[in-house]
């Protein structure tokens, strides 16, 4: 059974800096697949400590990734707490086509997100 939720997601649009976009009418709002990308990309951009209310299952902050990344162990352990952190979005169904680097001093994780409403790219760089 599908939910209102993943039947109706609208969502406001973000532009390239993060900041939600306004003054375009419903111009402004991401809906189906669109807004799931806006969704992830909000839950991904998360860090814990950031918000007033917490987030317990937000991600660490970078220099916490950028310590620990120095093993394939550790680096495994990272890719799956972003993982974790899409899988449990309401709507996403799996993840697939995961690849993570460190590039210009920045932690680049990539990947293919199946949701109710198709396939969407999501990425997190920190």
């Amino acid at each position: 059974m599908i939910s209102d939720y993943e039947r109706n997601l609208r969502c406001r649009r973000r532009d390239e800096n993060g900041d939600i976009v306004w003054g375009h009418g419903m111009q402004d709002y991401a809906s189906g697949l669109d807004a799931m990308g806006e969704v992830i990309r909000s839950r991904l951009q998360a860090v814990q400590g950031e918000w007033w209310e917490g987030d317990a299952t937000a991600l660490p902050y970078y220099d916490e990734i950028m310590t620990a990344y120095q093993t394939s162990q550790n680096r495994a352990m990272i890719d799956l707490m972003v993982i974790d952190r899409i899988m449990d979005t309401r709507g996403v169904l799996s993840v697939s086509d995961v690849s993570s680097e460190i590039k210009n001093r920045q932690y680049v994780f990539k990947c293919k997100v199946n949701t109710v409403y198709g396939v969407t790219p999501a990425e997190v760089i920190l």
